[in-house]
């Protein structure tokens, strides 16, 4: 069936969007600047880092109108992006994704918190009943309850932490609309550091293993299936820059789906 072939596309995808959040220094007038393409250790960029917030986590430090961004090559082809972080305090912030269609950009906002623990993803994907539509589908979701952590404050390999979503909401795609509801948990696991080459320059970075499990229900015309999914990513983070690379692989119902890949372009931050 066509919608879940393009619903089982959406929610991969959004499984690696959901780290799409990072920080370092931007320039003054918040233009998108490209480091030099040379190894930097966690020690070394652990210097640069202003302390005193608690959005400030060093694998995804965060200040306001901080800005990264990203291209990656799918099943549908070469995608683009930027994030913009705003409304930073001591207690949360916003994430703004601005996706590069061809048209009319898609721009979708995700409300995150911070605490002693680290930074948390309040909502999946986009806000709360947000629209997002993706290659014909409309899918608005809206996050019930979350639990976990998205990045822990300290973390080093070996490290390992889950977060879970409750959603519920719609999918419309050839004016056929369905009802979905259910979990998404992403367990992670940090397993080491390594240096990662990206067009913004070159990392010693930690690379995290991401399993991120969909166990939803689709009711269509009274009648409702059990969709399953399975995205494994491996993603790593730099000190004081956030997410760099992402390289990943999904299952549907045990059967496989489709590869990916993600870099980093630029950075800026203030």
């Amino acid at each position: 069936m066509k919608l879940f072939g393009k619903l089982f596309v959406f929610l991969a995808l959004m499984s690696l969007l959901l780290a799409a959040c990072g920080g370092g220094d931007p320039t003054p007038e918040g233009t998108l600047s490209t480091p030099e393409v040379e190894a930097t250790t966690a020690s070394e960029e652990a210097a640069e880092v202003e302390s005193g917030s608690l959005c400030s986590v060093p694998y995804m430090p965060v200040s306001e109108g901080a800005s990264w961004s990203y291209q990656g090559t799918g099943e549908t082809g070469p995608f683009s992006w930027t994030t913009t972080a705003s409304n930073v305090s001591d207690t949360g912030f916003t994430v703004t994704q601005t996706h590069d269609t061809g048209g009319e950009p898609l721009i979708v906002t995700q409300q995150w918190s911070c605490a002693d623990e680290g930074v948390i993803a309040l909502e999946y994907g986009g806000g709360a009943d947000a629209s997002l539509s993706y290659t014909g589908l409309n899918a608005t979701l809206e996050t019930l309850q979350t639990t976990g952590i998205t990045m822990p404050r300290d973390t080093a390999p070996g490290d390992n932490w889950q977060q879970s979503f409750q959603l519920q909401g719609t999918v419309t795609t050839a004016d056929i609309v369905s009802d979905v509801a259910g979990s998404v948990t992403q367990a992670y696991q940090a397993m080491a550091i390594e240096s990662v080459s990206t067009p913004a320059g070159v990392y010693d970075a930690l690379k995290v293993e991401v399993v991120t499990t969909f166990d939803l229900q689709m009711t269509l015309m009274g009648i409702t299936v059990p969709f399953s999914m399975v995205s494994t990513n491996t993603t790593w983070f730099a000190h004081n820059v956030g997410w760099v690379k992402s390289t990943g692989n999904a299952e549907i119902d045990g059967a496989a789906g489709f590869e990916n890949t993600i870099e980093l372009q630029s950075y800026s931050i203030p």
